[in-house]
């Protein structure tokens, strides 16, 4: 499918600054603005401003997060004026089940859904996995959707149709991962999600806060993919961020 790179009259080269985003076009409406959302906090400074932050606990035994890790980043929050969320990448497993509980999970503020392992099964079975998990009741954030690491892994066979069906009739989102090796998911499927008034987020999937920079990638697969900045999540204010994607939605 061809696709236009700058559907919203936005143009490179890209401006000065330490994160290094195309100057919006001030004709058009409701420019693309992107905030960084799921970022790991580390000791050294930030220069750019972070409205929100995602820790991911590490998990003591199956189905358990580290209660300690959690008191982690409540005194952290404490000490910090970023938002910070405490947030999972939980793993799709074989049958489309998450590795963590409904009662572990509804205590998160952020469920990311991703698939870790099993790349390789059939389109109908990994059509299927996928279809339960977008199904779940849960708020969760379809991460990295296609799997795939550029010049290292080909995405997975599955119907991202009937995936992109399911979720929209579920609560969830559609991560654009930022990441160079993923650039996942492909901006040829961000018109079928629109369609499907299905909301994104962009994300930068970093380990360190150098793994920031690479934000401009998923702010410019969005533009090719014609996103506007009212359909990303994590372009609102980090209360309202919070709000929208908390696993157990209320009103």
């Amino acid at each position: 499918m061809p696709l236009p790179l700058l559907p919203l009259g936005l143009e490179l080269p890209l401006v000065p600054g330490p994160i290094g985003l195309p100057e919006p076009d001030p004709a058009v409406p409701d420019p693309i603005l992107p905030l960084p959302g799921s970022v790991e906090l580390l000791p050294e400074p930030i220069d750019a401003p972070i409205p929100e932050l995602s820790l991911e606990p590490e998990v003591v035994e199956l189905g358990s997060p580290d209660p300690m890790q959690w008191d982690e980043i409540a005194a952290a929050q404490e000490s910090s004026p970023v938002r910070i969320l405490r947030g999972t990448e939980s793993d799709i497993l074989a049958d489309g089940s998450l590795d963590y509980p409904d009662s572990v999970l509804e205590g998160f503020d952020l469920v990311i859904a991703s698939i870790h392992a099993r790349h390789r099964m059939d389109r109908s079975a990994m059509t299927a996995r996928l279809t339960r998990a977008m199904s779940l009741p849960i708020f969760k954030v379809w991460g990295h959707g296609l799997g795939r690491i550029l010049n290292h892994r080909d995405a997975i066979d599955c119907d991202v149709s009937a995936v992109l069906d399911v979720l929209a009739g579920s609560p969830g989102a559609i991560e654009l991962n930022s990441d160079p090796q993923r650039l996942d998911l492909p901006p040829e499927w961000i018109p079928a999600a629109r369609e499907r008034k299905i909301p994104f987020v962009i994300s930068v999937d970093a380990h360190s806060t150098r793994g920031l920079g690479v934000l401009r990638y998923g702010v410019l697969m969005a533009r090719r993919g014609g996103l506007l900045r009212s359909e990303v999540l994590n372009t609102e204010p980090a209360e309202r961020f919070a709000a929208l994607v908390r696993p157990t939605q209320t009103g």
